[in-house]
Parts: structure tokens; sequence; C-alpha cells
């Protein structure tokens, strides 16, 4: 019996020492000393740690993007705990970031109205859902208002030539505004009618400018020297008030004529250009003085930065009050003006500016004179110098 005792003892005790190993390496929650030891934090301290990861949590969510003094938004990178592809995991689709939006915005500060503009629209296509939709809907409209702005220092007097306003050029008209520039161009009639020209102008002073050109009229060739005379220019009010005190030196048939006019332009808003002019010629043909009545005006819409679309008419009477009846030639025109050198909203004349265009007579007498011109194909290319 003792022997079967001894035995099961034995047996036994190994796995009880072994047991009494793995319980003796576990923590004794029931000592105070070693609680403390073991750096556990008291209830009170649990309270607290919770109470301050709360505020943590708010300032996080406070902390996307400020207003700096300009009014742009600005992103803090400090308080960025995400990077922007970390950020946009797990979010919906559509859905941007304060650090994607921030960024973008970043990137089309130094880009062209038209181009941010566009970028926003792209923007607005990735992420449809974006909380910031109204602040890039005023984002655009500023881009808009930067491409057609013409921002002109109106507190400056007329200090040189390059103190220019933009008004766009005619046709079928004189230049009115007074500036350094050279112009060629031509005029071609169906089917028989040709008319080549060239012009150089020479800007004096802002307000006065001399010029000489040669052209063919429908009297023949002319040589056609003359001034311009601004006795208005306002950067302010975006106004030209000039006289045309043109000449014409006809050479077959030989005669010399006096082209005295008196011209008005002005822009409307941002995009609009009007301007008229009228005057006499006073032709010493036929053995004595015959007087025309010449003029007409133009409308120009700028649809965007690099292109106008324009309206004109000229009229062209002659032998007013004849029993025979008035000689005129009245004439309708239209067509496109590209600004190839145009750099930026903020310039002050365009250094180029292109114009194609069409014309057709709307009133003419007597017409075998002139049955031949039933309309014409313009093309003029103006280059201004001023510096």
């Amino acid at each position: 019996m003792r022997t079967l005792a001894l035995l099961c003892f034995s047996v036994l005790l190994p796995p009880l020492a072994y047991g009494q190993d793995e319980f003796d390496d576990l923590p004794n929650y029931g000592d105070d000393e070693s609680s403390e030891d073991d750096g556990l934090p008291e209830a009170e301290d649990e309270e607290a740690l919770d109470e301050e990861a709360l505020d943590e949590d708010e300032d996080l969510e406070d902390a996307p993007f400020d207003e700096d003094e300009d009014g742009e938004l600005s992103f803090d990178e400090d308080d960025d705990l995400l990077g922007e592809e970390e950020a946009a995991e797990g979010l919906e689709e559509g859905v941007d970031t304060a650090q994607i939006f921030s960024a973008v915005l970043e990137e089309t500060k130094t880009l062209p109205g038209e181009e941010r503009s566009a970028r926003w629209d792209v923007y607005l296509q990735t992420y449809p859902k974006t909380v910031y939709r109204e602040r890039i809907a005023a984002l655009q409209q500023q881009a808009m208002d930067d491409l057609y702005a013409e921002r002109v220092d109106t507190s400056a007097a007329l200090s040189g030539p390059k103190r220019q306003i933009m008004l766009t050029e005619s046709t079928l008209l004189e230049n009115i505004n007074p500036a350094t520039r050279v112009k060629f161009g031509f005029d071609w009639g169906l089917p028989a009618w040709i008319n080549l020209m060239a012009d150089a102008e020479y800007a004096l002073t802002p307000r006065l400018s001399v010029h000489a050109g040669a052209r063919k009229r429908y009297t023949g060739w002319s040589l056609e020297p003359g001034a311009r005379v601004a006795f208005l220019k306002s950067t302010a009010l975006q106004s030209v008030g000039s006289l045309l005190l043109d000449t014409r030196v006809n050479v077959n048939p030989a005669f010399f004529a006096l082209r005295p006019q008196v011209a008005f332009g002005t822009k409307i808003g941002e995009r609009v250009d009007v301007q008229a002019q009228g005057g006499v010629e006073l032709a010493s043909a036929d053995g004595f003085w015959t007087q025309t009545a010449i003029g007409g005006g133009q409308v120009a819409v700028r649809a965007s930065r690099g292109v106008s679309l324009f309206a004109e008419g000229s009229f062209y009477a002659k032998y007013l009050g004849w029993p025979g009846g008035v000689f005129r030639f009245h004439l309708v025109g239209f067509g496109m003006k590209f600004f190839p050198g145009q750099k930026g909203a903020k310039e002050l004349q365009d250094p180029m500016e292109v114009t194609l265009g069409a014309s057709v007579p709307w009133s003419y007498y007597p017409i075998p004179n002139w049955e031949y011109h039933q309309g014409s194909v313009t093309g003029q290319a103006s280059f201004y110098l001023d510096e």
C-alpha cells in the first residue's frame, strides 16, 4: 500500500511544479506595491487621459485650413497627420480633402485666368462631391475677372507713347488713336478689284502722331500723309477723341485732297469697343473743289483674351444736292480680330492685331460705275512699336 502511494505521488509531483512556475510569471494584481511598480494608472488618471484624447480629436477637426490675410485658403502642413494619398484612402469616390484642395489652390496661383478656370473645371469633374464648391465658384469668377480686366493706373498722367487705350482698329475707317505702329493690308473685291495699303505712324507725344502711307482707293493710287491730334485721351474714362488731319495726293488722275474728320472711341465695360468718325473730303478735281461726305463707325466685342468680333460700316457720298443724284458708295463689313502677341490682361496695348473680314456695298449709285465691286475680302495686320 505504501509502495502504491509513493508511486502516485512521484507521477503527480512534476506537473504540479511546472504549473506553479507559470503562475509565478503572471503579475500579482492583489499586491498594492506591485501595482504601483508596474506603472498602471489609477481610475482618475484614466478619466483624465480620456478627456485629453477628446481634446486632441477636436483640435484635429479644427485644423484643416485657415484663411490668410489675402483671403486665400492656407493649409498647415504640421497639422496634416496623413499624406494626401493616405488621407484619400478610404474616402468615398469624388470626395476631396483639405490638403488636396490646398495643393491645387497653390498650383493655380501662378496660372493665367483662362488656364486657372479650366484647372478648377477639371477639379470639379474629379471631385464632384467636394465641400469647397462655393469657394471654387468664387475662384473661377475671379479668374474670369482677371482674364478680361484691363487694370490701368488712372492716377498717373499720360507720360509717354506707351500709355495707350486699348481700342481695336477698323478696316474701313481711319485710325483714331495716336500711337507708334506700322500697318499693312489688302482689300480684294470680287470679281475685279484689288486694294493694297501700307501705313507707318509715329507718336510724338501721347496725344499727337504723324503718319504717311499709300493705298489704292476708288479714284486710283494715292499718297496719304497726315496727323492725328487727340483732344481727349483718358485712361480713367477709357476714351479717345481725335482730330484726323489727313491729306491725299492722288496719282492718276492727279489731284490733291484734304480729309479732316472728327473721331471718338470708347470702351464699354471690359469687352466692348465703340468708335465713330465723320468729316469731309475736299478734292481739287475737275477744276474745282468737290465735297464728299466720309465717315462711319465700328463695334467690336472681345470674345476672349486673344479674339475679338467686329461689325462696321462706312459712307462715301459725293455731289450732294446735284440734280443727277448723289454719287455714293456705302459699305458694311464684319469679321474677326486676333491678338497673337497679347501677353496678359494687364497689357495696356496689344503688340499685334490681325484682322480677317469681309465687306459688301449696301448702297451705291450710279450702278454702272461700281457693279464690278460686289463684295470684298479684307486682311490687315498692325504692329505696335510703343515701348
